[in-house]
């Protein structure tokens, strides 16, 4: 007969102390977080030979990268700095393009292992082979900025600033040199071209529709503040409960927008609305610069328009 210990006489595993379990949890979840990363490459047959590893991932000793570029006249003084990195050439554009998409290869490899058995250094070289992947992006994202900036200039319009579009052309950029597919034998500037023209294209469209949205709702409130006081029929509560939308929307311009849009929409005390001349002569300012501000105000405005236009009427 099989003889039973007592539950009381029983060896017990002691519990993990409290503060132990909490050190090594992060370390638990970031493997989880590598085992489940979506690791995008571009796949040449050269990464399954194990001897070209040196090779592909040795320093680029070739030609130098060409000399850097002077900037176009009037450039501001941040753009003109990216004139100062050299285009690269095709065959130093194809070695980075080669070395970022093996370093990517060896981290899904690695990922692989790691998926079947946790282990700290297999995870730590799989994260050292993706930031050499990022860093070697960013390499090649840098050398292309100014394709962004010549793309950008020819998109400015009232509702998108140069900034705004230069901002918005960045993300498409590195997009772009994630997928491109070097192994191809095309430059990376006529694929990057197409895609940053369409990123900033769509942004354009969405800019010129926020900024209808935000004049039209904007200017109809101040439209019906101007006429409910000059006309005999608007009742003192609601000339009021205007006059205070009016007032607090105004607040949260600068004194110059401020005057403009006052002037603009005849909430200065005028008896009528000024002309972009008009208000560019009082101000020293071209009327095209006039235009320009009361665009920025009113898109400055455009969050509070809604709410003051509800209480308005």
């Amino acid at each position: 007969m099989r003889h039973r210990v007592p539950l009381s006489q029983r060896a017990t595993v002691p519990a993990m102390p409290r503060a132990r379990r909490r050190a090594v949890s992060p370390v638990r979840h970031r493997l989880q977080q590598l085992r489940g990363l979506k690791i995008e490459y571009v796949s040449s047959p050269e990464f399954a030979r194990p001897e070209l590893r040196r090779e592909i991932l040795r320093p680029w000793d070739g030609p130098a990268a060409g000399q850097p570029v002077v900037p176009p006249p009037e450039t501001p003084p941040y753009l003109a700095a990216l004139y100062e990195i050299p285009l690269l050439t095709p065959e130093q554009e194809f070695h980075l393009f080669r070395q970022m998409n093996y370093h990517k290869y060896l981290a899904a490899q690695l990922q692989q292992r790691l998926r079947r058995r946790a282990s700290r250094p297999v995870a730590e070289s799989l994260e050292r082979h993706l930031a050499e992947a990022a860093s070697l992006r960013n390499a090649i994202v840098q050398a292309n900025l100014r394709l962004v900036v010549a793309i950008a200039k020819t998109l400015v319009d009232p509702a998108n600033s140069l900034d705004d579009l230069i901002s918005e052309g960045n993300l498409p950029l590195m997009r772009a040199a994630e997928i491109f597919d070097f192994t191809r034998g095309l430059r990376f500037s006529t694929y990057a071209t197409w895609a940053i023209r369409n990123g900033l294209l769509r942004v354009v469209k969405r800019n010129r529709r926020r900024r209808q949205r935000a004049v039209t709702g904007v200017d109809e409130l101040l439209s019906q503040h101007r006429e409910t006081r000059t006309s005999a029929l608007g009742g003192e509560r609601h000339w009021e409960q205007l006059q205070a939308s009016a007032a607090r929307l105004l607040e949260q311009l600068t004194p110059r927008e401020r005057l403009i849009v006052a002037a603009r929409f005849g909430l200065d005390g005028e008896s009528r609305a000024a002309r972009f001349r008009e208000i560019a002569v009082r101000l020293d300012l071209s009327t095209e610069r006039v235009r320009q501000l009361l665009t920025k105000a009113l898109h400055r405005l455009r969050t509070l328009s809604e709410p003051a236009l509800a209480n308005a009427g």
